[in-house]
């Protein structure tokens, strides 16, 4: 399958607002992980933005 790159940029004081979203977040990209459809996800050093690898059939994909 071909791989899909995502990137965007973060609010300012993420780290203080993403506490209440965190934990249903994760498990979201957890289930992402376990159907093989996410490769890898992370912020940058300074927590601006983060960038994801997919593997996809195309470019949208509904979860």
């Amino acid at each position: 399958m071909p791989k899909y790159v995502a990137w965007g940029s973060y609010c300012d004081g993420v780290l203080e607002k993403r506490d209440r979203y965190r934990k249903a977040h994760l498990e979201g990209l957890t289930r992402q992980k376990e159907s093989g459809v996410l490769i890898t996800i992370g912020p940058t050093k300074d927590v601006t933005q983060f960038f994801a690898i997919y593997d996809a059939e195309d470019e949208v994909l509904e979860l």
